[in-house]
């Protein structure tokens, strides 16, 4: 079984990546004013992803942790870093 624990590890990260890009489209979306299906996101790695959306560009931070503070389930916390875009 321990050869597995790395796959494990590396298919749970990338199920957290979509979840993570899901999270971003959604709230760049709504930022922007901006269908769903036209916002295209970047994952930079390290929590962050860059979207773009109808024209702008935003740089979104994304962090467990600070989802937990405020909903005990721990879901995806993902903010527009103001300085990452245009």
């Amino acid at each position: 079984m321990r050869p597995y624990a790395g796959l494990l590890l590396a298919a749970a990260a990338g199920c957290a990546s979509y979840y993570a890009i899901d999270v971003v489209r959604d709230r760049a979306a709504r930022d922007y004013r901006c269908p769903r299906g036209s916002v295209s996101v970047d994952d930079l790695d390290g929590g962050a992803y860059r979207a773009h959306a109808c024209g702008h560009e935003a740089l979104y931070v994304c962090n467990r942790e600070l989802a937990k503070e405020s909903d005990p389930a721990g879901s995806l916390y993902c903010v527009r870093n103001e300085g990452g875009g245009r």
